[in-house]
């Protein structure tokens, strides 16, 4: 597993990974915001991919980062464009598409701009518009990465995002891992806010006709279980399937049961 450049018009590319069976059906994950401040880059990076997605290895599973060189105003659908070229220009097309978060967003997008090239959709842990109360939290981790605060801001994410023992482990080690926090690209995270503050895939849901599958936490406060079932409904025969005890991230927290849920809808024949 080595992180691969895609490159775009000008300057511009798409950082990628790619992994598990090449002869395999086509996976394309699409992260969450956090990919706005420290895209795939670095063994470290490498490490946390082998571990958490190491059950899809049976797939040719993509990891697709967001472009470099964002130009200010990008939008989640030039976004959405972007990814549909990426899986074009790797013969990826048509694929399985899982969108996590922010990601998930894209993936609605995509979905309905692209449809051609989506054959199955998995929304993670996301929404289909951006109310206050979300505002807020992005506002507030927004916030400290413009003023300098990344400790406060890798508390504030840590703390919204998780639940449970992981993320009393988090408390624990917290300090450690961010001794020396050094995000490298903050002017792209700024400018994935701003995206997200523009989101709103409403009118576009009808749109969305493969079959979807749309997940999340039951103790969610990012993307709070009342968005998510409303996302849900608002997909033509969207699959909705709520995971208990979990926040924002129940791939990390409840693998056993994402990954039977998400493995399982994988497996299903086109009808």
């Amino acid at each position: 597993m080595s992180i691969k450049h895609f490159d775009l018009d000008g300057n511009a590319f798409i950082p990628y990974v790619e992994f598990g069976d090449p002869n395999g059906a086509p996976l394309v994950i699409v992260p969450g915001l956090g990919d706005g401040l420290e895209p795939l880059e670095g063994e470290g990076a490498m490490k946390i991919l082998r571990l958490a997605y190491r059950p899809l290895s049976r797939f040719r599973v993509i990891i697709s980062s967001r472009r470099m060189l964002t130009p200010v105003g990008f939008t989640i659908a030039d976004m959405a464009d972007d990814v549909a070229r990426l899986m074009r220009g790797l013969g990826a097309a048509p694929a399985a598409v899982m969108g996590e978060s922010m990601g998930g967003m894209i993936g609605q997008e995509l979905a309905a701009r692209h449809p051609e090239i989506v054959e199955r959709l998995v929304l993670a842990s996301t929404v289909a518009h951006v109310d206050a109360p979300m505002l807020v939290m992005l506002d507030r981790w927004e916030g400290y990465v413009r003023q300098g605060k990344l400790r406060e801001h890798a508390r504030a994410a840590r703390a919204d995002v998780l639940t449970g023992r992981l993320a009393r482990l988090y408390r624990v080690l917290g300090g450690l891992l961010m001794l020396f926090p050094r995000p490298r690209y903050p002017e792209r995270y700024f400018i994935h806010c701003a995206a997200i503050r523009g989101f709103d895939a409403r009118p576009l849901l009808s749109r969305i006709t493969c079959p979807t599958l749309v997940t999340g936490g039951t103790l969610d406060v990012v993307t709070r279980p009342e968005l998510v079932r409303e996302l849900a409904a608002g997909i033509p025969n969207a699959r909705l399937v709520m995971i208990d005890r979990v926040g924002h991230a129940p791939a990390l927290q409840r693998p056993t049961v994402f990954n039977r849920a998400l493995l399982g809808f994988l497996a299903e024949k086109q009808c």
